[in-house]
């Protein structure tokens, strides 16, 4: 499979320009076959780099966006379980990226 679907958001994996555009004559088949629309203005084509659900995609790569990780840094200290499960909620989509994270974050959990 070239495609990597998340609700109504579809990576496409090319290597190269040629077999991207084959990969998307194929989705845009199948997308008219099954009566969906695309907004044009949304979408990316031919694209090194991309953004997708908080992570940038680029040379073979996936990092952590930027500004989420500011966003973690920034959050004030918790001052109620709320907060803490807020925090806890930001952090938990970055868990691949901390070495250890569900020991270090298991007393944040048990609060």
């Amino acid at each position: 499979s070239f495609t990597v679907n998340y609700i109504d958001d579809i990576l496409i994996f090319s290597k190269s320009f040629e077999e991207h555009i084959r990969h998307l004559t194929l989705l845009f088949q199948a997308i008219e076959r099954e009566g969906f629309r695309l907004k044009f203005a949304k979408c990316t084509f031919a694209s090194n780099s991309v953004k997708y659900l908080g992570h940038i995609i680029q040379n073979n790569s996936v990092q952590p966006l930027k500004d989420n990780l500011i966003s973690i840094r920034n959050f004030p200290t918790p001052k109620t379980q709320k907060n803490v499960r807020q925090l806890l909620g930001k952090i938990n989509f970055y868990h691949d990226y901390i070495p250890n994270a569900a020991i270090i974050l298991d007393p944040l959990h048990n609060l």
